[in-house]
């Protein structure tokens, strides 16, 4: 993370923090952002099977969680998490992705927003995936808070 970034995204995080920015929203502007990486082929190193189920579980994740499915939810976890597993030593980005979804499939308890900021894991992720990521992710926040 370069110095203009880090900066960016501190004042991304602190303003996230100030208006009390919803958890579940955050999760969901995230969804977001990857689904459109994923649909503009930017995971090219991920099987395409692989990134249909990715897909399948995007597009599900915030409907389980309205509806309030936690054994839905805790299922589907549990696959990514096994997917992630499986591909931590030979197909990192898949690795990665899986960590990325398994966020979104989080609990809502388990985030203390003053402590651990959802973004920042999100990002942590997503950087290994691709590494330049970082302005386009800060980009895509704020024009999505700014709706």
């Amino acid at each position: 993370m370069n110095t203009q970034n880090s900066k960016d995204f501190d004042a991304l995080e602190e303003a996230l923090n100030e208006n009390n920015i919803p958890i579940e929203d955050l999760l969901s502007i995230y969804r977001d952002f990857l689904e459109d990486l994923a649909n503009n082929e930017k995971f090219t190193a991920i099987p395409k099977k692989s990134l249909t189920y990715i897909r399948d579980c995007l597009k599900k994740s915030i409907r389980l969680l309205a509806e309030g499915k936690e054994e839905e939810r805790k299922a589907i976890r549990n696959s990514l998490w096994a997917l992630a597993d499986e591909n931590r030593e030979t197909n990192p980005d898949l690795y990665n992705l899986a960590r990325c979804t398994i966020i979104i499939y989080g609990k809502m308890e388990d985030w203390d927003v003053a402590q651990d900021s959802p973004v920042f894991y999100c990002l942590f992720y997503l950087r290994k995936i691709l590494p330049d990521i970082e302005p386009d992710f800060i980009r895509y926040f704020k024009t999505s808070l700014l709706r």
